[in-house]
């Protein structure tokens, strides 16, 4: 069952479904950019972000998100595979999934494997025969969610400094609203996680998560404005996931802890 007396907090690379892949991308222009080039050194992996909320109080329990926390995504062009990268506070790139040998020094070996891993692979491109997907790629658009997950997990670890038994480790992948405001498009996601020592403690109990991301249209950078513990019962509202048809998404209690879904709006069209 799902647990709140743990510490507050803050995808596989897949052939995803093109009738999912539609509902991501056609509001998501930088899913379909290009790798990472060498010109991208010049683009920080993270920004500041001074509307980012700080430390806020959700649901009675104290939560801190670093200012400009931010994870690049990457789809390669004619590919359907995403890629997630995150920093680490030691200036080390992690991919999710990771398809070469990282952690990584620069953003140009990140895309050396990613490179690597296209070239050695033998399945059509888009346009091409899908029968000749490998079984293992088909449908993989959960896969690539519990990728990008995984990652605010892993980066949720470092923030906080928790190592070893007290870290936490992605459990379930639940589900994501998407949402567009003031020319900005809102992820809420809602996952939970347990601690690697709970079988050692007896504490059985799973953690649910909020968490909320967000770019400007065209940028392949997603800051994390917010990452939470919240309780079972926690009932913030959003019209933005309620638009999009999440209605079971659990937000805080405070709706100043996320910044969008705040505005009783659609997605533009394309």
């Amino acid at each position: 069952f799902i647990g709140t007396n743990a510490a507050p907090c803050l995808g596989t690379s897949t052939a995803a479904d093109p009738s999912y892949a539609q509902e991501l991308q056609e509001p998501d222009a930088l899913l379909s950019g290009e790798l990472l080039s060498s010109t991208a050194l010049k683009e920080p992996i993270t920004a500041s972000t001074s509307s980012s909320p700080q430390t806020v109080r959700r649901d009675g329990i104290e939560a801190s998100t670093p200012s400009g926390s931010s994870i690049l995504v990457r789809r390669p062009p004619g590919w359907y595979f995403v890629f997630y990268i995150r920093m680490d506070p030691g200036g080390r790139l992690h991919m999710y999934p990771d398809v070469g040998n990282g952690p990584y020094r620069s953003l140009p070996e990140v895309d050396d494997a990613i490179n690597q891993h296209l070239d050695n692979l033998r399945i059509p491109r888009r346009g091409e025969e899908l029968g000749r997907l490998p079984l293992i790629e088909i449908g993989g658009y959960e896969k690539d969610n519990r990728c990008l997950v995984q990652a605010l997990v892993e980066k949720y670890n470092d923030d906080h400094n928790l190592l070893g038994d007290f870290a936490y480790e992605l459990k379930d992948f639940l589900q994501i609203g998407v949402m567009y405001e003031d020319q900005r498009y809102y992820y809420h996601i809602n996952f939970t996680t347990k601690t690697k020592g709970a079988h050692k403690s007896g504490c059985a109990m799973d953690n649910l998560f909020f968490a909320e991301l967000s770019h400007m249209q065209g940028k392949d950078e997603w800051v994390v404005s917010c990452c939470c513990v919240i309780k079972p019962t926690a009932n913030g509202h959003c019209y933005g996931c309620r638009n999009d048809g999440k209605y079971g998404l659990k937000h805080p209690n405070n709706s100043d802890a996320y910044s969008g879904g705040h505005l009783d709006g659609c997605l533009p069209l394309d």
